[in-house]
């Protein structure tokens, strides 16, 4: 049976610097606008054939019955997805290289208005560029000189869908990693990143903005946190394993074998 991993986006509400981490429970999830493609990464060793390449929808709620509703990205190629428990934290672990963490924001927080501007399959080329992107920053060595194509992470074709759209969103990615890398983009202010993560669960990462008070990446002039602020304020990802089938027990997403 053939088997599929699959990724994307997210939004909500990272709490403040100084507040304790927060509880997302989360009972559903779907999957937003999509290409099929392989993906592997030399270090650690990951790879797989045929995977989903898209923005998530999660749902759910805070343990105060907060509503959480959000699209989410892939931070994490070797989990599933599934329903559970996650806490909202810090990706400052994951990504403790600062000019990193900014290109993830700036990177996200343009993306993430472009994807939803568009429509029909300019936008699942967009949301697999976005996604690419975001694996490529999140698990190449360096931060410069990205390519979706080659090096620590690489894309490749895997048939499903048009090579000529699959190539466009490999192209696509490239080109807003340059805009990115060379300062054509910046952080957005007033944003930062949320980091949906469970040692046993695929990590999302999702765009939102800064609760009042708290100083994050884009909050204007001078406003570039220390690292242990930096840590409250990014978040990461998390990619997701999809069989033909779910199983209902946690609704696990199965990885490619």
């Amino acid at each position: 049976m053939k088997k599929y991993l699959l990724a994307a986006a997210a939004l909500t509400a990272l709490p403040a610097a100084n507040a304790s981490a927060t509880t997302i429970i989360i009972y559903n999830w779907s999957i937003g606008a999509n290409l099929i493609g392989g993906v592997t990464v030399t270090t650690p060793a990951i790879s797989h054939g045929a995977i989903y390449i898209n923005q998530f929808h999660y749902t759910g709620h805070d343990t105060n019955g907060n509503v959480f509703d959000q699209l989410t990205n892939c931070v994490d190629l070797e989990h599933y997805v599934a329903t559970g428990t996650y806490t909202l934290g810090s990706i400052s672990s994951r990504i403790p290289d600062l000019t990193k963490l900014r290109q993830m924001l700036t990177f996200i927080g343009t993306t993430t208005g472009i994807v939803a501007g568009d429509s029909g399959q300019q936008k699942n080329i967009d949301a697999a560029a976005m996604q690419l992107g975001i694996w490529e920053i999140l698990y190449e060595g360096g931060n410069s000189n990205y390519n979706v194509t080659s090096g620590n992470f690489r894309s490749s074709f895997a048939g499903y869908v048009s090579q000529a759209d699959f190539s466009a969103a490999q192209t696509l990615a490239n080109s807003w990693l340059g805009n990115t890398t060379s300062g054509l983009w910046t952080a957005p202010a007033g944003k930062t990143l949320g980091y949906l993560t469970n040692p046993n669960l695929q990590s999302q990462v999702y765009l939102r903005d800064l609760e009042q008070g708290e100083k994050g990446l884009g909050g204007g002039p001078g406003a570039v946190p220390e690292p242990a602020s930096w840590a409250l304020m990014i978040s990461g990802f998390g990619l997701v394993g999809w069989t033909s089938r779910r199983r209902r027990a946690g609704h696990m997403v199965r990885a490619l074998a």
